[in-house]
């Protein structure tokens, strides 16, 4: 009970912000661990049901490890809109020192929840809820799936039309191919492409990698895929310990390069550019680089791969960050694409490489940035730090992304959460896999050190 408390007491400083009945954010979790919402590489990490309920899974009950590592927990909670209250959270798995074990949740076409957790060049852990739209209250009422013969890293999982499911993911370590998989049989049967998607280092770049992300289009035709380079160095050769640009070295894999788009047909499972032209899989770096190649950023990095998302007719649009004329020099640019090709603006200041933000194309035409600013000596040393964070920002747009306005602090009150961080704003899908509107979820924390994070349902109409 005096583990509890906590959690209570932040709910009712949550709901304090009210406008009218809606608050502006809800809290929920206890002890949550470093990511303890994911970044956009892995997901959906929340679903609105039928009724409006929110189905979340993170990673909680947190523990130190050591100065790098932390115990944390796949967990569920469940928002309940009409009570304005979670659900007491269920721990779904083991508890791993692995942050990228953490869970990602999808619905099938029975409204059956689908989690997916304990995912790092493994196969992972396959649970499915026993009742439609319902956590339970236990490990019992969940169902071992038929599970995923293949090795997993940064699974992310799309609903598609006529009862299909898709998974974007890695197929093993940092150099491995990253490729999708279809079901039509609710997880039990899977058909592979005859190659995989990108495989950067098999044309002879030795140890050469990329991150992606990925997502389907709003009709669920085709997986747009966006994606950086890096190398991965395992030499260690100190000559690729530096970057020429900024003339200082760096450490393995910190910064990612160049900016590419690819996306596929699922009916057909041909793969093009951006222009349209077909591309042979798996693509090799300098393929990439002469046939998917969105921004050649030169010795300019980033950190974490771009969100996607899409205009009214469906072309896509991207958020990126990106370092300027010094390394600490970063802003997030919002690219379009159009039939001349793709167009960047900046938007604004960013603050750290993996600041996680996104944006939100409205049926008015208004473009919507969800920003995670970073302030000049906000972030400390531990590890809850490790990979960006600071305060929220909405920034508008309604001229096709050309210019942007600041229009508020999204930063839940800093009253009751003074100096907190916030990072990975993701969005929270629908049960036909569409993007629920008015609603985010983020994480936050209150020191670089201790696992002491709390997850929040934002509000954003």
């Amino acid at each position: 009970m005096i583990r509890a408390l906590p959690v209570f007491l932040l709910y009712l400083i949550g709901c304090c912000s009210l406008v009218g009945d809606q608050p502006d954010y809800a809290v929920f979790g206890e002890a949550g661990g470093y990511k303890m919402i994911y970044d956009r590489r892995a997901g959906p990490v929340a679903v609105q049901g039928e009724e409006e309920q929110v189905f979340i899974a993170y990673q909680g009950s947190a523990r130190p490890a050591n100065s790098r590592k932390v115990w944390a927990t796949p967990m569920v909670t469940a928002w309940d809109p009409r009570s304005q209250s979670f659900s007491a959270s269920v721990p779904i798995g083991p508890s791993s020192m692995d942050h990228h074990h953490g869970p990602v949740i999808w619905p099938d076409a029975k409204g059956h929840l689908h989690l997916l957790s304990g995912c790092h060049r493994t196969t992972g852990s396959h649970l499915i809820s026993n009742e439609p739209g319902n956590l339970g209250s236990n490990l019992a009422d969940w169902t071992h799936g038929s599970g995923f013969p293949f090795y997993i890293s940064y699974p992310h999982v799309f609903v598609l039309p006529e009862e299909r499911a898709l998974i974007f993911y890695r197929t093993y370590g940092h150099t491995s191919s990253w490729t999708y998989q279809i079901t039509e049989t609710n997880g039990i049967l899977w058909d592979r492409p005859e190659n995989d998607l990108t495989d950067l280092d098999t044309g002879g770049y030795l140890d050469w990698s990329a991150y992606h992300s990925a997502k389907v289009d709003p009709e669920g035709k085709y997986l747009h895929v966006a994606f950086v380079d890096y190398d991965d160095n395992k030499a260690k050769d100190p000559k690729r310990f530096f970057n020429p640009g900024y003339d200082l070295p760096f450490r393995n894999g910190a910064q990612k390069y160049n900016l590419y788009h690819l996306k596929v047909n699922l009916e057909s499972g041909k793969v093009s550019n951006s222009k349209g032209a077909p591309v042979q899989t798996p693509v090799h770096l300098d393929q990439a680089k002469a046939e998917c190649l969105v921004w050649g950023t030169g010795w300019r990095f980033t950190g974490i791969p771009p969100d996607i998302n899409f205009d009214q007719q469906g072309s896509p649009a991207l958020l990126h960050v990106l370092s300027g004329d010094t390394p600490d020099d970063l802003d997030y640019y919002f690219l379009r694409h159009t039939d001349e090709g793709w167009i960047r603006t900046r938007i604004r200041s960013a603050g750290h490489s993996w600041n996680v933000g996104r944006i939100v194309h409205s049926p008015d035409g208004i473009w919507t940035a969800l920003l995670v600013v970073t302030a000049p000596g906000q972030l400390g040393e531990g590890l809850m730090d490790n990979h960006g964070g600071g305060r929220l920002e909405e920034w508008v747009s309604s001229d096709d992304g050309k210019t942007w306005q600041f229009k508020q602090d999204r930063t839940p009150n800093p009253e009751h959460y003074p100096n907190w961080r916030f990072n990975n704003v993701r969005p929270v899908i629908r049960m036909d896999g569409s993007e629920a509107p008015g609603i985010a979820i983020c994480y936050g924390w209150p020191d670089s050190v201790t696992p002491d994070a709390r997850g929040f349902l934002l509000f954003t109409d």
